[in-house]
């Protein structure tokens, strides 16, 4: 009838049922497919990133079910991240399981994200055990924090947890300027949603690469700690204009610039 579902709309009734693996595979040889036709203009810049369940962590045969599609594919598996709920924790007997499989993807040159961070925190105290890249904030949870001061606090402290594993700490459905400024403050490191862009399909999404991809695929990191020089490297920026000022940031280290229009 025309109707779009969500995921949340079908994918907890497939894990349920156990029927969600068949439907990740699937997923993630149409990605696969589709990778093929932008490989070239990526230039292996990009990641692409895939959802599995707590499924694949607890089953050999489905580990090696998805390394054999990857290599049928020509794929390298550094291109590739794989994305799981942060609720793969919650109340299950098999942690060290997933975990040690987890360990295992990573060695295989997978990324490792977790999505929903800060949903239910079950993967906390876990943190430490985790070869992670990536951490995607639940959203709910950061719209409820993004309402008040003492939200706003408890926000700064999931990103500066995830920043102090390194992980990079993404936003995700950011729909407006005011949100999207206020995790800026935050200290998050990337944001997705309909304030960026709509979601496209894949041949937008090749025009896009197309018009869009920095020559330089390196990227570069400021501290603002009262200079513009990158955190590596020998680059420095330089303010131009006036009513521009260092600020305080997530922490002591990772500091922000104030100018007209909010902090960044």
């Amino acid at each position: 009838n025309g109707i779009i579902l969500g995921r949340n709309d079908f994918r907890p009734i497939l894990v349920k049922n156990k029927l969600i693996h068949s439907i990740d595979m699937f997923v993630y040889e149409q990605v696969c497919k589709d990778y093929i036709k932008y490989k070239d203009i990526n230039n292996k810049r990009n990641k692409i990133c895939v959802q599995f369940s707590h499924l694949l962590l607890i089953d050999d045969e489905k580990i090696a079910e998805l390394l054999k599609v990857t290599k049928e594919y020509g794929l390298q598996t550094e291109s590739i991240e794989l994305n799981f709920d942060e609720s793969i924790f919650s109340g299950r007997t098999v942690v060290s399981l997933l975990i040690e499989n987890i360990k295992k993807l990573n060695s295989y040159g997978f990324s490792i994200s977790l999505s929903h961070f800060g949903e239910d925190c079950s993967s906390v105290k876990y943190l430490k055990e985790l070869p992670l890249s990536k951490v995607k904030l639940d959203n709910e949870f950061m719209a409820e924090c993004l309402e008040d001061e003492k939200g706003l606090r408890t926000l700064k402290g999931i990103i500066n947890l995830g920043k102090g594993f390194n992980y990079t700490v993404v936003a995700s459905h950011v729909e407006n300027a005011e949100d999207a400024l206020l995790l800026s403050e935050c200290g998050c490191d990337a944001a997705t949603g309909d304030f960026f862009s709509e979601m496209i399909d894949i041949d937008q999404y090749v025009k896009f690469l197309e018009d869009n991809i920095s020559e330089n695929p390196e990227t570069v990191s400021f501290r603002f700690n009262n200079n513009l020089k990158a955190d590596k490297g020998n680059i420095e920026g330089k303010i131009i204009g006036e009513n521009v000022n260092f600020t305080d940031g997530i922490n002591d280290e990772w500091r922000a610039l104030s100018f007209l229009g909010g902090p960044s």
